[in-house]
């Protein structure tokens, strides 16, 4: 019968995950087996699953005690592949996890994951879906260092457990035991001193022959057999210049004695010669270039070229603010990041603050003008279904500086205006309750701001002449209520649209949005590292995904995306 698998063999390598995050979607009995694995091999697990969807054995085992981090929501799209939005790694982008593993019953659903993770080349596993998986999870066997895994390449999971208890069982007595023991042998091997004057690298492989040699030359009983004085005495074989190691153990005191004396007193041979190679090697150098060397000159401790450039600060008449003895709590808009962009007013109330509760949406930039001697006071992430959570937070931090600290002026740092998706009347109302008196220093709103920086005008004659401005994530994750297209004469605005980029085209599509619409989606706007994606309400989900755009980010729909690019 013809083959009809076209899935290719994979390259069987051991994946180190101790100390990675590794993301694994969905919590039925699959996602049960993988956070295992991942979680045997020392992995950080996170689970993204609704809770009323994970199975007894998940909740019990790893979530309920927690073992492993568990986000109460269902995937959405590319922004649920990164770890932390604030915490960048070596190339200043936001840190994504290191693994994901799908475990989705749906194959549309695998499908989108599979894509967003391998927008961000991140490694992806689907599972029962092989032309979907870069790599596959195959079975294993182990025994204290040894691993032993059989793979059919999706083909027959089933035959590969078969195979994997055939190969247990014909397996040598004692091998994870003998393992181990010449992993300490080939350590101690590899890491001791070198001759003076001999070469480290060339030594250490002379060294890996050797130990090659005494593996195939002893059985496996002899090697786990091994003890402390064996592996003195094997050292001390290896020192003496022996080409072959010993073909059997022999308990002997006197051996075993001289063994030690030698590996130590070599040792300490080479430890005590070390300062006068050294001393040689100085004197060698410097000498033949005394008479024409000159000392270097000394480099003015210039600022890096990317630090952030400092911003003059007009002599302003901030001690008129003044904390008077009844507490106050300023809510705060801090624009949509460009320090250039924060308003007169904001700047004074942060230099008036004795204590600053901010948001992680708000930009380095701005936080780098806050005088040292104010308390910073960091609200959590807002995590998907955790956002009402976190708010509840920021609010308790807020009357703790007020209640515990005794502090009278708190500034609530907010991005953007605290009036527009900033949940600034909530707060307003929250602490009027409770008796705080409570000012708004509005801010420079997104809307505005970010759309002027990338030349997209927010109404123009002819195109739009309104601003329909919407959230993509509503109470209780609720989808926007968009209206019907209607005339067209309209901008469309929607506030966190990334992880429903898909869902959001098709929801206006669906209610007479043309799909060949210009949309533009506008990552950290107003800021240094600002991108603009643009194409049509048809295929920006997948230009957003080739290009690994991240939040903060805005969806602009409309005829003004494109009235202003030059032909």
């Amino acid at each position: 019968m013809e083959n009809t698998n076209t899935t290719s063999p994979g390259l069987l390598v051991s994946l180190r995950l101790s100390g990675k995050h590794v993301l694994v979607i969905g919590g039925n009995k699959e996602a049960l087996s993988r956070v295992g694995h991942a979680f045997d091999a020392a992995a950080i697990v996170t689970v993204l699953a609704p809770s009323n969807t994970l199975c007894d054995g998940l909740r019990e085992k790893y979530v309920g005690p927690g073992l492993v981090k568990h986000i109460d929501a269902a995937f959405e799209g590319v922004e649920d592949l990164y770890m932390d939005m604030d915490e960048l790694d070596e190339n200043d982008n936001p840190r994504t996890y290191h693994c994901v593993l799908g475990c989705l019953d749906e194959h549309a659903d695998s499908l989108r994951i599979a894509e967003c993770s391998r927008a961000l080349r991140i490694p992806v596993n689907c599972a029962d879906v092989p032309d979907l998986c870069d790599f596959y999870f195959v079975a294993v066997f182990k025994e204290g260092l040894v691993q032993v895994g059989v793979s059919t390449n999706g083909g027959g999971p089933r035959l590969a457990a078969r195979l994997r208890t055939h190969i247990k069982d014909t397996l040598p007595a004692r091998t994870g035991e003998a393992v181990a023991k010449i992993a300490h042998l080939r350590t101690r091997i590899k890491t001791a001193p070198a001759p003076p004057g001999v070469s480290i690298v060339s030594l250490v492989k002379k060294r890996m022959q050797w130990m090659s040699r005494l593996c195939d030359a002893w059985t496996f009983e002899q090697m786990a057999e091994m003890e402390e004085e064996d592996v003195l005495r094997l050292i001390g074989a290896y020192e003496r210049g022996e080409q072959q190691p010993p073909v059997q153990i022999i308990k002997d005191p006197v051996g075993v004695s001289v063994s030690t004396v030698w590996f130590f007193g070599s040792l300490w041979f080479n430890i005590l010669l070390y300062p006068v190679r050294v001393s040689f090697s100085l004197l060698s150098a410097a000498f033949p270039g005394l008479k024409t060397w000159t000392p270097p000159a000394i480099s003015p401790n210039l600022p890096k070229k990317d630090a952030v450039e400092a911003i003059q600060i007009p002599k302003l008449e901030i001690d008129l603010i003044s904390s008077g003895s009844t507490p106050v709590v300023v809510l705060v808009g801090a624009g949509p990041g460009n320090p250039n962009l924060l308003t007169l007013a904001a700047l004074k109330q942060i230099h008036a603050a004795d204590t600053i509760v901010t948001d992680t949406l708000v930009s380095p930039q701005i936080l780098s003008l806050i005088p040292k001697h104010i308390p910073i006071v960091y609200v959590p992430k807002k995590e998907k279904g955790k956002s009402d959570a976190v708010q509840d937070l920021a609010n308790e931090m807020c009357m703790t500086a007020i209640t515990q600290q005794n502090r009278k002026r708190v500034v609530r740092l907010k991005g953007g205006d605290p009036f527009l998706f900033g949940r600034g009347g909530e707060e307003l109302l929250f602490f009027r309750e409770r008796g705080v008196h409570v000012e708004v220093v509005v801010g420079v709103s997104s809307v505005n701001g970010v759309l002027g920086s990338v030349g997209i005008p927010a109404t123009f004659k002819g195109l739009s002449d309104s601003v329909l401005v919407l959230t993509a994530r509503g109470e209780n994750g609720a989808w926007p209520d968009v209206p019907s297209w209607g005339s067209g004469m309209r901008t469309t605005v929607i506030f966190m649209p990334i992880a429903r980029m898909k869902g959001l085209s098709d929801l206006m599509i669906s209610r007479g949005y043309p799909s060949d619409l210009p949309a533009a989606v506008i990552e950290k706007g107003t800021c240094q590292d600002q991108r603009v994606i643009k194409g049509t309400l048809s295929d920006i989900h997948e230009k957003i995904v080739t290009a690994a755009v991240i939040s903060p980010a805005l969806l602009v729909v409309g005829g003004v995306c494109s009235v202003l690019s030059e032909k």
